[in-house]
């Protein structure tokens, strides 16, 4: 731009001199000149120029150049306001529009730190949300992508895991120059025991969390549905026999119960599946006197290996007696021990009793059993028979005549003919929105404000109609156990990144874990008149005497006595796999449909001793070696394979026309300089997009293949283990039942889901009258989002007898015989054997109208000629089909199946929608199982490989694809009316 052309666009047009010479006024132009300005005598072609007043183009000017200094000056103060400012990522930050009191609470300490702290500011960190039970993963995947907050909470059980990952740093040096200046500090105590603080210690005696909170389970239940049902007064049950007789009595399966969604009667309780049915299982372990993880230490004296339970310190040598505490720690799993093989039979017992309730007398009897000698399995007798097989492991067992005489207990009434209830529990779905509704009478659930709130102010209870007491014990050998848990907020390692932030996250952990922080909730809860929602030692605590005398009297001796019954939750590095992953698969394997066939012993023993070998390492070193030396030799001999397909691939692809195609180009484009002239310009225009691949996908395809080879850790000390994570894939009964499950996944698809677009073309292009209605019709669905048609045909499955797909199929299913007339509902995502056909329907049903329209296409290019051909010659429709259509739909079929076949491996979202991989890992893909590994684990160096092993099956059919489009001619075609 020309001096003239700038000045033109500040708006400094220059002033002609009063001499008329063209020359600028005297008063003088300041002229850009490199990083200053200069005085300038500038001679102008003033021809056209106006005279203009001096003194106002100097005003003009002035002002202009100071609004960029003020503009300048601002940038300045603000960059220097900001960095005396110093900001702290927080989640879960509490919502001013919302009006909660408990929301309200949190946001009151939320204000006071920051008042405290003006210097300090927030930036909110948000996550994806997930479903119950995976909530957990949303922290590690911002972890995982490096936006995980500064200070968080979690819960103890997780601590370990994260010390182990190093995402969290130890607070051991802040918590001493902290106590320099402030020497009165201490941890928060009120009901917290030493073993809540021994969940947040590492393996090097640090403190990595403020264990700020606790919970501890509780049985609660509904005094009204108690003494409608006889049992007065109201009372928690003392032992597991007692329980089950509550429940019992509990049941009415045929009861209306007000305000249900959906009418499926009144039960005594319910029982937790999937990633959630760990805890409540664990507590049940407890009960029976048993434990779910053990310390293993080897004395140095005389080699012995001894177990500990994780409470125990001491840890004393069972031979020599003298201290192992200082020796190294393993931990191992041992819930598959008589105890927990004692609580599943329990959850088989509640779940699959068959039972009759007695006309007259309303007393419930079981139906009379046949043990069996072999297994201990009590088969009920439902007709009179000499013998009956075992449902579990099929022994012959004899049956005397007085067992198949069916009399009630109380009324000695015949009951047979009487209708059969099985069990006593509900399966699956939210106990406390059951337990307010009146579907179930008792639940095992946290004994703390939160789920008070729930009940009462959310749900509509009266303190009255509520009480609260300790689990009952397993009876003989068991105690009165309550698991016990907290949380405790933990500082991220990528605080240490900034001193200045890892001072402010510190003291903003001080603040949430301080008395005046308690003291701000409970008077926020009191003055809000929720006096009631907080527990009865903080009003104490805090001199709300008044509130505190006043408070429900059976809530606050539950409160108060519950600690006393309190075991800590298992929280081992890996118990957080184990209870959101592990305990679901026998659990969900004996509480859904089939589960009454299995032997509990033998799956929660199987189950356990997988467990150790796979996370826990607990195998035989030969096992160990032989397995090392299987998946080498695996991975030895597939790995070259792979590299040479996938080279053999890329040549044949690239030698296919090689010649012709160089021959065109040189008629095309010619030769010597034009042609580098050419091929530079088409090189440079597709240099963008191929920076492009290469940046977004073959540089993290790289990184990715030598994270297989690592212990891959997010923020370093990621260790390089070489082929243990690919040996761990090949010999991982995990992987393989997730490889069965993907085979049946993608054979299902292809038979059902391929098949169908074909069919209906064909339909749609043989039907005489209204084509575009029909294929509007079944268009339709593609208008619909995926993952609404998931949650749509969700609803359709409801296991309820007033589901919709319930009430169209039972019916016929009677009347065909293939169900038993008792049976009133099938609950399709939960039964193994139906899940996974339950998750491909829905993507059929609306995947088979758009599926259609490129073989109704291919279907207008075949001539009228050959149907009045073969119509000549006495040909029907099949035939029609067999020797025109699907010659004419050969090679697209060939191309849609490959693609089709690739796509379906990698198919993960509508399973995880509908049954996130359960029940019992029946639906568990690999695309859920890499995902679940990764971002619920953090064991990227064990996804990849599982990826890697994935991808290298599919580079195969990638192969044959390119084989099969080598071979096809695209050509324009027409469509032929008919």
């Amino acid at each position: 731009m020309s001096r003239r052309g700038l000045l033109n666009w500040l708006n400094f047009s220059p002033c002609p001199s009063p001499t008329g010479r063209g020359e600028l006024a005297s008063a003088g132009w300041l002229r850009l000149r490199g990083n200053g300005f200069s005085r300038e005598d500038t001679t102008f072609n003033t021809a056209r120029q106006e005279p203009c007043p001096s003194g106002a183009r100097h005003v003009f000017c002035l002002a202009i150049w100071g609004v960029l200094l003020s503009l300048l000056l601002c940038v300045s103060v603000a960059r220097a306001e900001d960095e005396s400012f110093v900001t702290i990522r927080l989640a879960n930050i509490p919502l001013r529009s919302a009006t909660g009191v408990q929301n309200q609470a949190e946001l009151a300490v939320f204000d006071a730190f920051f008042r405290k702290h003006p210097n300090y500011r927030y930036e909110r960190v948000t996550g994806l949300a997930l479903p119950e039970g995976l909530a957990e993963a949303q922290q590690m995947m911002a972890f995982a992508g490096d936006r995980a907050p500064d200070v968080f909470d979690l819960s103890i059980r997780q601590v370990q895991n994260y010390i182990r990952q190093g995402l969290i740093l130890p607070l051991d040096d802040l918590i001493r120059e902290y106590r320099k200046k402030h020497p009165e500090w201490k941890p928060p105590s009120l009901g917290l025991t030493e073993h809540h603080y021994d969940a947040a210690r590492g393996p090097d005696g640090k403190l990595y969390a403020i264990v700020s909170d606790y919970w501890i389970l509780g049985l609660w239940y509904r005094r009204d549905l108690f003494e409608e049902a006889g049992i007065v007064p109201p009372r928690p049950p003392k032992d597991w026999q007692e329980y089950f007789e509550f429940a019992q009595r509990l049941t009415y399966p045929e009861k209306h119960v007000k305000g249900a969604r959906f009418q499926t009667g009144q039960y005594g309780t319910a029982l937790r599946t999937g990633y959630t049915a760990g805890y409540i299982f664990t507590n049940f372990v407890y009960q029976a006197g048993g434990d779910m993880t053990l310390q293993e230490r080897t004395c140095p004296v005389d080699g012995t290996v001894n177990e500990f339970k994780q409470e125990d310190k001491q840890c004393l040598c069972r031979k020599c007696g003298r201290s192992l505490a200082d020796q190294p720690r393993r931990w191992k799993v041992a819930y598959g021990r008589e105890p927990g093989q004692r609580a599943l039979r329990f959850y088989k017992r509640l779940r699959w009793t068959e039972w009759v309730r007695c006309p007259d007398c309303q007393t419930p009897n079981n139906l009379p059993v046949a043990v069996c000698p072999k297994c201990k399995e009590e088969n009920p007798i439902r007709t009179p028979v000499e013998r009956i097989a075992c449902r579990v492991c099929g022994t012959v067992i004899p049956v005397k005549p007085e067992q198949t005489r069916f009399r009630c207990k109380k009324c000695k009434r015949d009951l047979r003919g009487v209708p059969v209830h099985t069990g006593v529990v509900r399966v699956g779905g939210d106990p406390v929105e059951m337990f307010l509704r009146g579907e179930i009478a008792m639940m095992l659930d946290h004994i703390n404000p939160q789920v008070i709130d729930q009940v009462l102010t959310q749900g509509g209870l009266r303190p009255d109609q509520i009480g609260l007491g300790p689990p009952p014990s397993a009876g003989e050998g068991g105690v009165r156990a309550a698991l016990t848990g907290g949380r405790a907020w933990c500082i991220s390692a990528r605080a240490a990144r900034d001193p200045r932030v890892l001072q402010a996250a510190w003291e903003y952990l001080v603040f949430r874990c301080s008395e005046e922080a308690q003291r701000i909730i409970t008077e926020v809860y009191v003055k809000g008149g929720y006096p009631h929602l907080i527990r009865p030692q903080m009003l104490k605590k805090f001199g709300f005497t008044e509130e505190y005398e006043d408070y429900e009297p059976t809530f606050r001796r539950a409160m108060e006595e519950a600690p006393k019954y309190g075991r800590i939750q298992p929280h081992d590095p890996y118990y957080q796999h184990v209870e959101g992953h592990e305990l679901a698969v026998p659990i969900d394997t004996i509480l859904y449909e089939g589960g009454q066939y299995k032997d509990p012993a033998k799956v929660i023993q199987t189950s356990m001793n997988e467990v150790n070998a796979k996370l826990y390492r607990v195998v035989p070193q030969e096992v160990e070696r032989r397995r090392n030396l299987v998946g080498t030799i695996i991975f030895l001999l597939v790995a070259p394979l792979v590299v040479y397909g996938f080279v053999w691939a890329m040549r044949e692809q690239s030698e296919v026309h090689v010649g012709a195609l160089q021959k065109k180009a040189s008629q095309v484009v010619g030769s010597g300089t034009r042609r580098r002239v050419t091929t530079m310009l088409a090189w440079s225009m597709m240099l963008p997009a191929l920076l492009t691949v290469l940046l977004w996908q073959y540089v993290p395809l790289i990184r990715g293949t030598l994270m297989a080879f690592y212990d891959y850790k997010i923020y370093g000390n990621s260790q390089f283990i070489g082929l243990a994570n690919f040996i761990e894939v090949m010999t991982s009964p995990d992987f393989w039942n997730s490889v069965r499950a993907t085979v049946l996944y993608v054979g299902l698809n292809l038979a059902i889901g391929f098949v169908a677009p074909i069919f209906l073309a064909l339909l749609l292009h043989e039907v005489p009258r209204g084509k575009i209605l029909f294929r509007v019709i079944f268009y339709l669905p593609a208008v619909t989002t995926g993952l609404v048609i998931m949650f749509l045909w969700k609803m359709f499955y409801d296991p309820t007898p007033y589901g919709f797909l319930n009430r169209i199929m039972m019916p016929i299913l009677h009347a065909l015989g293939v169900v038993s007339p008792e049976v009133k509902y099938i609950d399709w995502l939960h039964t193994p054997g139906l899940a996974m056909l339950c998750v491909v329907i829905p993507g059929v049903w609306a995947g088979a109208g758009p599926g259609s329209l490129i073989y109704l296409a291919a279907l207008k290019t075949v001539p009228e000629d050959l149907y009045e051909a073969i119509a000549v010659d006495g040909g029907n429709f099949w035939h029609k089909i067999w020797y025109i259509m699907f010659p004419s739909l050969k090679p697209l079929i060939m191309i849609n199946f490959i693609g089709a076949f690739i796509g379906s491996f990698h198919a993960m979202q509508n399973v995880f929608v509908m049954t996130g991989g359960g029940p019992a890992n029946s639906t568990m893909v690999l695309g859920i199982h890499i995902w679940t590994n990764a971002f619920l684990y953090l064991r990227f160096g064990y996804a990849t490989a599982m990826a890697w092993v994935l991808g290298s099956v599919l580079i195969g059919f990638t192969i044959l694809q390119l084989r099969i489009l080598k071979r096809v001619e695209f050509r324009a075609a027409h469509a032929v009316e008919g």
